[in-house]
């Protein structure tokens, strides 16, 4: 997660989501999100994976499996939500269902535009295999 692409991805969310779309609403700053959410959310499910790991008593480095399956599954999650009304109104009754308040997400095609960047983000995720200048 503290890689230079999670943390920018995180970094473009916050600033998109409080401060981009509330200002200025408008295609772009809606496109913002998706590429945050692709550059971020594979390097959580990799902890998250290996949090799961430890806890089972399974600890192990960071596998190319592991980061080709989250990529994969953060690509194919925002595929859905954008080409599926059926996965999006699931998503939206999730989002519901935590917050307690309503929400609404329009399926887009065009943000899967966003999927272009996912040889970047498994570029960094097998950067983050290879092991550290200090540890060798």
């Amino acid at each position: 997660l503290a890689r230079p692409l999670p943390l920018a991805g995180l970094a473009l969310m916050a600033l998109n989501d409080h401060v981009l779309r509330v200002r200025w609403p408008n295609p772009l700053t809606f496109k913002l999100s998706d590429l945050a959410v692709l550059w971020f959310l594979p390097a959580l499910l990799c902890a998250l994976w290996n949090l799961a790991r430890v806890a089972l008593g399974r600890e192990g480095a960071l596998s190319r499996a592991q980061v080709i399956v989250s990529s994969a599954l953060a690509g194919l999650a925002l595929a859905l939500l954008n080409l599926s009304p059926p996965v999006r109104d699931l998503y939206v009754a999730l989002l519901e269902g935590v917050t307690g308040g309503p929400h609404a997400y329009v399926c887009d095609p065009s943000d899967c535009l966003a999927l272009a960047t996912l040889p970047l983000v498994l570029w960094d995720g097998f950067q983050a295999l290879k092991p550290s200048a200090g540890s060798e």
